[in-house]
């Protein structure tokens, strides 16, 4: 109770005479901790939003003095302070001063960096933190990840950091509470993949992150998916398969099969053996078809592959025999 009212008291003298939002959020005190939190925040939030050109150094003064207490005590609002700082120092509201910044010696994007990595720290640190259910603090930390992410990726970036790109990527993609953040994390992971020189290129793994980002709706995939699979018939479908449109994929595959594509010969059978393309099929806007195996057709196809030298389409057709 005592370290907390100090901290109390520790934040309403900094804020005294304070112009701009730290004004603002002393017009608004509440008697708790929590509230005056919540007010500043939503301020702050406001001003980075509508990425106001103001530079909030007074703002950013009484973060940095809420980061020097201590996490043990309060670890939600030293977490909370290193984040909105971080938000500050990226969108260009709050720029280093010499005088100011001369412990760290970075950049403004550097000090960002720097900020949201000690807000995640706090909680990586710290396993009675880490291990906590709150899922409020989850979305939490998937945004900073989210924001690391696009920082290690960034052109404006000393240098491209692909490991922990992928890293802030993945943990936001599972866990962000925002669709459209979502979104952009699988489109991010996704562009990592595709890169050459990245460790982690994968094409196959690209499109993957990709087509989903594509479905969602996301523009900036939706061409990629369409520079990465060009005029590949086989990949089109693979797109389409993706999200289950069995219409359309077959609407690529039969044609592209008939003029001797083996992969999409190889397909068709998989999809006539599993019942996804049904005894009628999914033939060119045909959506009444049923969802029962077709062996024979799958054996054609397979066959149709085989006799051009594929050896697992061969090992396919002795299968089906297993099946009859």
């Amino acid at each position: 109770m005592k370290k907390a009212l100090a901290f109390l008291l520790t934040i309403l003298l900094l804020t005294v005479s304070l112009p701009g939002v730290a004004e603002e959020w002393e017009d608004a005190f509440s008697p708790t901790l929590e509230d005056q939190i919540i007010e500043m925040s939503a301020c702050l939030r406001d001003a980075i939003v509508a990425k106001d050109a103001e530079d909030y150094k007074q703002e950013a003064i009484i973060l940095q003095r809420i980061t020097d207490h201590s996490t043990e005590v309060f670890p939600d609002e030293v977490t909370w302070a290193w984040s909105v700082l971080g938000d500050l120092y990226a969108e260009g509201l709050y720029h280093c001063h010499d005088e100011e910044d001369w412990r760290f010696e970075k950049t403004s994007l550097e000090m960002a960096v720097y900020c949201y990595e000690q807000a995640r720290a706090i909680y990586w640190n710290r396993k009675d933190l880490e291990n906590r259910k709150d899922k409020e603090y989850m979305y939490f930390q998937a945004d900073i990840a989210f924001k690391l992410g696009k920082i290690y990726v960034s052109s404006a970036w000393k240098q491209k950091d692909y490991p922990k790109a992928f890293s802030c990527f993945l943990f936001a993609s599972l866990l962000s509470k925002m669709e459209e953040q979502r979104i952009e994390a699988h489109y991010q992971l996704g562009l990592i993949y595709a890169d050459e020189a990245s460790d982690l290129y994968d094409l196959n793994k690209a499109r993957n992150e990709l087509y989903g980002a594509a479905h969602a709706g996301h523009e900036a995939a939706c061409q990629k998916v369409k520079e990465l699979n060009g005029n590949d018939a086989y990949e089109w479908a693979l797109y389409y398969l993706w999200d289950n449109d069995y219409i359309a994929a077959a609407q690529i595959l039969i044609p592209a099969a008939e003029q001797g594509d083996v992969r999409c010969m190889k397909q068709l059978g998989l999809l006539y053996q599993s019942g996804q393309m049904g005894e009628r099929g999914a033939l060119y806007g045909d959506s009444d078809f049923d969802q029962r195996k077709n062996l024979e057709q799958a054996r054609y196809w397979f066959e149709k592959a085989a006799e051009a030298g594929d050896e697992e389409a061969l090992e396919w057709l002795e299968g089906i025999g297993t099946e009859e």
